[in-house]
């Protein structure tokens, strides 16, 4: 139980403490003349440690992490400290988040907006094969502004296997349609404008330290490893999360589908099988046999994609 870093400096405390006692009852003796004045002077001066550390306690349990406004003496040694020798704290965040797609952004949002130390890691210029459909209550509920919808779709048509078309109206609302390479980028800035710390990387391994700490290993743009230490991974990076790996046993079963898609131009107003303001979902063996193709319409272009679990479909 008393093994480790914490049983060691304890070690070292009554080992400094008791030598130091002994030493300072010997010459209080020789001083004073009297052996019980030594030992009440030296009981004394332990008493003031005493109070002083459980002072010391106190301003940390209120404060918080090292509690440095209630402690002159840690102030100071902030004051005093250069810029490479910055507190535990410091370098310390309470969330990092794994990923920026709209789940990573938004979590790393909404945290730093409730006053969270947060980091945001994510490897730039990846976009995401979606079609890029919003429900309007997605839009509401999480404050999405209406310039980043590059249009509106009011319906929707399905494709059967056997090719019968059956078109489903959206009566009084809509779909909102965005393009996810600046969707989700407009998502990470919004949350480095809350206070989100942005760093741009590749995860490559999860680790903690003595404390129980998390530290998550990365790679920069350039290659160079970084570390980022943390209370509280997120781990949002896809369906095949390399977090989840590290962490969660039996994540790389999971079953996930891979998905592939186009950005083309739109076709001119009145092209056959084509409405700019309409999905159409293929469910299509020969376009997929087990999910789905799609054809989204994004205003000027034009998503077209499909999706499968089987890893031997072409």
């Amino acid at each position: 139980v008393r093994m480790g870093l914490f049983g060691a400096s304890q070690a070292i405390a009554f080992g400094i403490g008791g030598c130091g006692g002994t030493v300072l009852a010997d010459v209080t003796r020789l001083v004073l003349g009297s052996p019980v004045a030594a030992y009440a002077t030296v009981f004394a001066v332990e008493a003031m440690f005493f109070i002083a550390a459980a002072a010391l306690a106190t301003a940390v349990g209120r404060q918080g992490s090292f509690g440095e406004a209630a402690n002159p003496l840690i102030l100071a040694a902030r004051h005093q400290a250069s810029g490479a020798d910055l507190m535990l704290r410091d370098l310390t965040y309470d969330l990092v988040v794994v990923g920026g797609g709209p789940s990573g952004a938004t979590a790393a949002h909404d945290a730093a907006k409730a006053g969270y130390h947060v980091a945001l890691l994510d490897r730039a210029g990846r976009i995401k094969p979606c079609g890029g459909a919003i429900p309007p209550r997605c839009v509401r509920d999480f404050d999405i502004p209406p310039e980043l919808l590059v249009t509106r779709v009011y319906s929707a048509r399905i494709i059967s296997p056997s090719d019968r078309k059956g078109d489903m109206p959206i009566p009084n609302s809509y779909v909102g349609m965005v393009d996810r390479e600046h969707f989700d980028e407009w998502l990470r800035a919004r949350a480095a404008e809350a206070g989100a710390e942005r760093r741009t990387g590749t995860y490559e391994s999860f680790s903690r330290d003595g404390y129980g700490t998390a530290i998550v290993h990365y790679k920069d743009r350039d290659g160079t490893p970084g570390t980022l230490r943390a209370r509280c991974v997120i781990g949002a990076d896809g369906a095949i999360s390399k977090v989840a790996r590290d962490t969660v046993r039996g994540a790389e079963k999971m079953p996930y589908v891979f998905a592939y898609h186009e950005i083309i131009r739109s076709p001119e107003r009145g092209a056959a099988e084509f409405a700019s303001d309409r999905c159409d979902v293929y469910y299509k063996g020969t376009l997929s046999p087990d999910f789905y193709a799609w054809v989204f319409p994004h205003g000027a272009t034009t998503s077209v994609g499909t999706g499968s679990a089987n890893k031997g479909f072409s």
